[in-house]
């Protein structure tokens, strides 16, 4: 198989690292690897497959270079560097929002619309979905596959590596100050994390949901093409270092059957369905986990066409760079990406 030449933006970050280590593991064709990140970083080193690799600059790098870049750095500086990319003919898979709702980018997840990745334009820029619509359309598929979904109620409970490295260190400190009864510390959010729970993720929009919220309904639409499905979330950051999970409710036009719902969820690639009493928690199933862990899976109290579970699912492996490097691996496997050069 081709090698093929590549770069992270944003290496030395959790997402970027995170991809690092994916691309060791997936058996994507890595020819020449180039960590770029900020000019801060310029002269540090990552490690990849035991190797040595030094970070260069991503706003001066020369991108004709690569073929493929992934992103991983937040919306602004995407919209600054991805162009750069653009025009020296990379791929590009975007692990920000900024291009995500655009009508010529595909939003993709492998097991869900991999057909997609033919819909890329001449802007050769693939979107990774948000961490928490990864997890939840995951763990919805097999009863969407069903053609019964009307209406998904989640909630979900997210730690605060999904901010970066400033989360975690926010929720390291704050949690000291609280516990040895001194001044607080800094926050990355408006209120304090540690030992608390906040149900806002972004800025509050006109309808009172949060950006997060609306991105779980909007992006889960796109993927899906579905806009007869209804998405309602609430999205609560938690004192939790890694993992996301999720309290998901679903109504269906139509009785669900538990032995048959079990069997499918049994068989769908990516997901872990745990035995009826045990289920998934972010300690033990939220880090370095490929899969989505699913457990509590019921009926509602009311009515056999609804039923509850609930997941948890790494959010910097499925949730942002697995994702992103599964994608990459289909553009191989179906000369996406030869085509394209």
């Amino acid at each position: 198989m081709q090698k093929i030449d590549v770069a992270v933006i944003g290496a030395t970050g959790l997402v970027g690292e995170a991809i690092l280590r994916g691309l060791e593991t997936s058996g994507f064709p890595v020819g020449e690897l180039y960590p770029l990140a900020s000019e801060q970083s310029v002269g540090d080193h990552v490690f990849f497959n035991g190797d040595t690799c030094f970070v260069e600059k991503a706003t001066t790098f020369d991108y004709t270079k690569v073929q493929l870049v992934w992103s991983a750095v937040n919306d602004t500086l995407a919209r600054h560097i991805i162009p750069i990319a653009q025009s020296a003919g990379c791929i590009v898979i975007d692990n920000s929002s900024s291009y995500r709702l655009d009508d010529d980018v595909p939003l993709v997840i492998p097991e869900i619309n991999p057909e997609a990745v033919f819909e890329m334009s001449e802007k050769k820029i693939i979107a990774n979905p948000n961490c928490s619509v990864i997890q939840l359309l995951m763990s919805i598929s097999p009863l969407v596959n069903l053609g019964c979904v009307n209406r998904v109620i989640v909630s979900t409970y997210q730690s605060v590596s999904g901010v970066g490295r400033t989360g975690i260190n926010d929720l390291i400190d704050q949690s000291h100050t609280v516990l040895e009864d001194s001044a607080s510390a800094g926050s990355t959010y408006a209120r304090k994390t540690a030992f608390n729970l906040l149900p806002q993720i972004g800025a509050f929009e006109s309808n009172g949901y949060s950006s997060e919220e609306m991105k779980i309904y909007t992006e889960a639409c796109k993927i899906l093409n579905r806009k007869d499905i209804d998405f309602v979330a609430t999205a609560v950051r938690v004192p939790v270092f890694f993992g996301h999970a999720q309290s998901v409710h679903v109504d269906c036009s139509q009785a669900v059957n538990m032995d048959s719902i079990t069997s499918a969820y049994q068989r769908s690639p990516g997901l872990t369905l745990m035995s009826e009493l045990d289920y998934p928690t972010p300690h033990e199933h939220g880090m370095t986990q490929d899969d989505v862990f699913l457990g509590r899976l019921r009926h509602d109290h009311h009515t056999m066409n609804s039923i509850n579970f609930w997941s948890v699912c790494d959010n910097l492996r499925k949730g942002a760079a697995l994702n992103a490097v599964q994608i990459a691996n289909l553009l191989v496997e179906r000369d996406v990406l030869q085509a394209a050069k």
